[in-house]
């Protein structure tokens, strides 16, 4: 006896083997980046100044529209590094956190956070070198301002960022940042209620 496939059958065939397809490349696909990003953890440590200011400032450098507001005439990421400061005001000297991402002992990244008061924190800064970008290690270090401040009893965390900066806006709803304002100048403000 013969077996004959008509059109329909063969489509259905076609389909079958497309979607098979797909999900083989698919879960090639997760694996390879899963693997890669579990291949390099991220190990965060506090800020030193010999081993990280370098490193630091140049990311300020290559990235300066994306972490300093134009209207911010008188930042100096030096004076913040040097102080530890969330702004030049001489009562902000030390409020800063400044934590730093190592992959195999080569800087990735920092984020910069403090308690703007008693229940709220703000997250300053939240920077990568480009080549170590979209591998989770921002989500790393976010989480990790998360944690600690949450650890000093912050209960809402603020950050801003500008409203053309699609990734970060993925990643701080990915969290579970939400929306709170945006103004004229493209900025678009976030904050977390850290009481979940």
């Amino acid at each position: 006896m013969k077996v004959t496939m008509n059109s329909t059958h063969r489509r259905l065939l076609l389909v079958a083997l497309l979607i098979l397809g797909s999900g083989i490349g698919a879960t090639i696909w997760y694996a390879r980046y899963h693997t890669q990003v579990a291949a390099a953890p991220l190990t965060i440590m506090d800020f030193d100044t010999e081993r990280d200011k370098s490193f630091i400032l140049d990311i300020f450098k290559n990235d300066w529209y994306w972490l300093v507001s134009e209207h911010s005439t008188d930042f100096s990421p030096e004076y913040m590094l040097q102080n530890r400061a969330s702004s030049k005001a001489p009562e902000h000297v030390g409020n800063l956190t400044i934590k730093v991402g190592y992959v195999d002992q080569e800087p990735v990244g920092f984020v910069a956070y403090y308690k703007k008061s008693f229940y709220d924190g703000f997250i300053l800064f939240l920077a990568l070198r480009s080549q170590f970008r979209s591998k989770g290690y921002a989500y790393q270090l976010l989480q990790h301002a998360i944690n600690d401040l949450k650890s000093r009893f912050v209960t809402k965390i603020r950050l801003v960022t500008r409203t053309v900066n699609a990734p970060a806006i993925k990643l701080y709803t990915g969290i579970g940042f939400r929306e709170t304002d945006r103004d004229d100048e493209g900025f678009v403000y976030f904050q977390y209620d850290a009481q979940r």
